[in-house]
């Protein structure tokens, strides 16, 4: 930077005055720990994030034929095209982005995994809030060696759904992020935090993820003596929120 450039900045600084701001309107709340989670626990098999990833099985492609032309690129890799059909679903976007780097463990290593990625989606049916089709909200993926490196061979990914737990009748049960649109994601030592554009901030809660039914009918939570999933075997329940 020329000594030039300096002074004019120094200058441009010293002749502008900034108002404070009121700390006031920018207090957050945090509700508290969802209980319904608790009584789930007591009826659903619980997961770690190392059991998610061990069940990975839905294998990325290697983007450098399709990136060739793209300035910059450098290495990366394409969402499955079969099995799950990722990428090109139109159902699901991807949205947000965070890595077992970002959660404060020490060389980014989560219960023995390293290289983590984790990438929340919308479901675009969602997208106005007044749906003609129920949607399913938002899922999150979990991909094993998610590195800009080459595709390695045991390089696969995993999705599970988010939902929010509450209880009926003394029940509880989950359900989906109904007309929820998910801005950015930071995965955090045990905690997954979303921004939704209407509440504020979801807090999801890494430590209690569930291993529930699969099924083809999208149907999402308690029916009859089962829990269903929609098409994830995995949920991950909604601990708290945060709100001005």
């Amino acid at each position: 930077m020329s000594t030039y450039l300096i002074f004019v900045l120094a200058l441009f600084a010293s002749s502008t005055s900034c108002a404070l701001v009121d700390e006031s309107l920018f207090t957050l709340n945090a509700s508290s720990y969802n209980p319904a989670i608790a009584l789930l626990d007591d009826v659903l098999a619980k997961a770690s994030v190392a059991d998610l990833l061990d069940a990975a099985d839905y294998i990325p492609l290697d983007a450098s034929d399709v990136m060739r032309e793209t300035p910059f690129y450098l290495k990366g890799f394409r969402w499955a095209q079969t099995s799950p059909g990722d990428e090109s679903n139109t159902v699901w976007q991807p949205q947000g982005i965070s890595t077992s780097y970002d959660t404060g463990y020490e060389g980014g290593v989560v219960q023995g995994n390293s290289d983590i990625l984790v990438v929340s989606w919308n479901d675009q049916r969602n997208k106005t809030g007044a749906a003609t089709e129920a949607g399913q909200g938002v899922r999150v993926t979990f991909v094993r060696k998610g590195t800009a490196d080459h595709v390695p061979q045991n390089r696969a990914y995993n999705h599970a759904l988010l939902v929010e737990p509450f209880v009926t009748d003394g029940k509880p049960d989950f359900k989906g992020l109904v007309n929820v649109i998910s801005g950015g994601i930071v995965w955090r030592g045990d905690w997954l935090i979303v921004t939704d554009n209407k509440l504020g901030v979801r807090v999801f809660d890494l430590t209690h993820i569930w291993k529930v039914t699969k099924t083809n009918s999208g149907i999402v939570g308690k029916q009859g003596n089962d829990y269903l999933g929609g098409q994830y075997h995995f949920v991950i329940p909604q601990a708290r929120y945060v709100y001005l």
